[in-house]
């Protein structure tokens, strides 16, 4: 491990909150400005206030979406408890 490089994403009304790689450090997140803002255009078409997206990086550099989902139910990965839910200040 690491496979690739992929990443959970925890998006409420549409910013995101808070992003963790999965393989790596949480302060290991290489997702350009242009991306993020992907993210959460995307992420702003969903019903839901409160979802995870999961996404990994292509071997063309691009990335794509594994899972979206309910943030209800989402792991938190390597994200330390008190620092997920300080993201919702």
């Amino acid at each position: 491990m690491p496979i690739s490089e992929e990443y959970r994403i925890f998006v409420y009304a549409g910013k995101i909150l808070i992003m963790d790689n999965y393989w790596t450090e949480k302060g290991d997140v290489r997702l350009s400005d242009v991306e993020i803002s992907c993210i959460e255009c995307i992420a702003k078409k969903v019903r839901s206030n409160f979802v995870t997206i999961d996404l990994a990086r292509k071997d063309d550099g691009e990335l794509m979406i594994m899972e979206f989902g309910d943030g209800q139910v989402s792991g938190l990965q390597q994200i330390e408890a008190k620092d997920f839910y300080q993201s919702f200040e």
